[in-house]
């Protein structure tokens, strides 16, 4: 049985999301989240990104939950925290 569009995962980690300030940490979001559209997304040590002196982890966790929310209705997508 399928549940995705693709058959892609593409597994992140803070590094891959959190830039040197918002504007880089939202591209780079945005490009990790048109990379995995239809397909699976795995963030590593999710708990990473919710410290609540890290502004630009929460950001980028902030960002990604709201795309999902915008995209839910039109693209299957699988969103997985895995924590450490």
């Amino acid at each position: 049985m399928q549940f995705t569009r693709r058959d892609n995962l593409v597994e992140a980690s803070r590094k891959d999301l959190v830039g040197a300030n918002s504007e880089q940490t939202a591209s780079l979001v945005a490009a990790l989240l048109k990379k995995a559209k239809g397909g699976v997304l795995l963030l590593s040590d999710a708990a990473s990104y919710a410290e609540k002196t890290d502004h630009y982890g929460n950001l980028a966790l902030s960002l990604v939950v709201n795309e999902l929310v915008e995209l839910y209705t039109h693209v299957p997508f699988l969103f997985c925290l895995s924590f450490s």
